[in-house]
């Protein structure tokens, strides 16, 4: 099966898609005609042996999906205390970066009531950031997910 990337004419794709199913078909069927009853039987037996080839994989997939299971919480277990580690410093970056937001706006606010100018005559450092006061900002949204998540008291 082709892969279909953006830069790919759909058109393109799609000619070579059906060029190989069209060979496929062509070497299935080796230069025999075969009859519109013969076909469905045929359909009924690769249908029929389809079915019993998934009930047999059945088992081998859930033990695969299970040991998989097991592997990937043996190696999140690993991970997890270093992981929580990083978070932690992440954690003291974020209330740094908030504490500055917060001195950003104070100093703007500072200046606006000194000479009589808005506030928005100089641009909010920390508009896309917020502070951890803000329930609604994205620091404090960070900082509630990793609690939820137990990467932080």
């Amino acid at each position: 099966m082709a892969l279909r990337f953006a830069q790919d004419p759909p058109d393109e794709v799609d000619a070579a898609a059906s060029k190989l199913s069209l060979e496929r078909a062509a070497r299935f069927l080796a230069g025999r005609t075969l009859t519109e009853r013969q076909l469905r039987r045929l359909t009924e037996d690769l249908e029929d042996e389809e079915q019993l080839l998934a009930r047999r994989l059945k088992p081998v997939r859930e033990a695969w999906e299970a040991a998989r299971g097991r592997e990937s919480a043996r190696v999140v277990g690993l991970v997890r205390p270093r992981h929580f580690q990083v978070v932690g410093q992440m954690a003291v970056l974020v209330q740094q970066l908030s504490d500055l937001v917060a001195r950003e706006r104070e100093l703007r606010a500072s200046i606006g009531e000194a000479t009589g100018l808005p506030s928005a005559a100089l641009p909010d450092a920390g508009a896309e950031f917020g502070d951890l006061v803000d329930y609604n900002s994205r620091l404090s949204a960070w900082a509630r997910r990793m609690r939820q998540a137990g990467a932080l008291r």
